[in-house]
């Protein structure tokens, strides 16, 4: 069980070195929602890569974890995701993506008729 730990620990301390590199790409702010107070380095799910890669990272704020934790906000408040979904950072993209999907409101809906994904892009998605 110990072996188990000590494995988990060692990737969520990679995960968060990750986190200057990420700092800069973001220009300290949630890479969401734009919130700039207590940033965190998350890894998204379904890394192609063994160890934590910023390629599959992003740099969230509370707010943002808790949604991707599950947490549920009603869907105006959730409108910042309009606007991530045609993010250049890849990482960014794909999460905002699976958010907004999940998201039972007409403007969401909108949002996502009206994208268009690389099909490497919607694979990962």
């Amino acid at each position: 069980m110990a072996k188990g730990r000590d494995k988990h620990k060692a990737k969520q301390e990679a995960v968060h070195a990750l986190g200057r590199g990420l700092n800069r790409r973001a220009k300290s702010h949630c890479e969401l929602c734009a919130d700039s107070a207590s940033l965190k380095v998350v890894e998204i799910s379904g890394s192609p890569f063994e160890e934590p890669d910023e390629q599959w990272a992003l740099m969230i704020c509370a707010r943002c974890e808790g949604l991707l934790a599950g947490q549920e906000e009603p869907a105006n408040t959730l409108r910042f995701l309009e606007t991530a979904v045609w993010s250049e950072v890849q990482p960014v993209q794909v999460q905002a993506v699976r958010l907004i999907r999940l998201v039972d409101a007409v403007w969401a809906r909108d949002c996502t008729e009206s994208l268009y994904l690389d099909p490497e892009v919607e694979a990962l998605i």
